[in-house]
């Protein structure tokens, strides 16, 4: 008996860190065809369906542009150099905070997580704050995803 049908979507961005896209691409997608019956869906957006290039250089071609990406149930945001100037881009973050207000969960890699921590009057803020939602990233990564109206016990350091 299949399960409800739920959609996962991985973002693509230029300079994204391919082991933090491809990687969670493998094990999924090994899954969502080895369990049909579970009834989730993979998919790879982009800002505008256009193919992106990785860090190391690697062509990488979503299957929709982000307008077109069905209802997500998770969205994956991978890190990589191409989150930072994602930081300063207005129709992404307001992309981004429309997904962070509809996707149940929203699980970054790396990098990612201060990306998709971004909130106005900040130059990043963790998600709890406002969305109560536990968060973590690179130990490395935290001094770049507080400011000073969000602690950094808001997040969770990993090595």
């Amino acid at each position: 008996m299949a399960g409800t049908p739920r959609a996962i979507g991985i973002l693509l961005f230029d300079d994204v860190e391919e082991l933090d896209a491809v990687g969670p691409y493998e094990v999924l997608a090994s899954w969502t065809r080895s369990f049909p019956d579970d009834a989730w869906t993979l998919t790879t957006l982009s800002a505008d369906g256009a193919a992106v290039t990785g860090a190391k250089g690697l062509g990488l071609t979503p299957h929709v542009a982000g307008r077109d990406a069905p209802t997500l149930d998770v969205l994956v945001y991978p890190g990589g150099m191409g989150t930072r100037p994602l930081l300063k881009d207005a129709d992404h973050l307001d992309w981004l905070r429309a997904q962070r207000a509809q996707v149940p969960l929203i699980a970054s890699v790396c990098t990612g997580a201060p990306s998709s921590w971004r909130r106005p009057g900040c130059s990043q803020a963790g998600p709890r704050r406002r969305t109560g939602r536990p968060s973590t990233s690179s130990r490395r990564s935290i001094p770049r995803s507080t400011c000073a109206a969000t602690s950094a016990s808001s997040t969770t350091a990993t090595s």
